[in-house]
């Protein structure tokens, strides 16, 4: 399976957040991201998923 990259810009229009916002929750260690060797910051597909779905508060998750 061919890994998906995203750009922060993809991933804030994903996510509905500012590219600024994104920029921050790598900063912070939010957020699961890659660093290429030019310093770029790219985020793996599949992981941002896994990472919604752990932080996705559901009745399951509550209390």
């Amino acid at each position: 399976m061919q890994r998906i990259l995203l750009t922060t810009r993809e991933l804030a229009n994903f996510l509905r957040l500012s590219p600024r916002t994104v920029a921050k929750y790598c900063h912070l260690g939010l957020i699961p991201y890659l660093r290429l060797p030019r310093g770029k910051v790219r985020f793996d597909q599949k992981e941002v998923l896994d990472w919604l779905k752990e932080k996705t508060i559901n009745e399951e998750n509550r209390g």
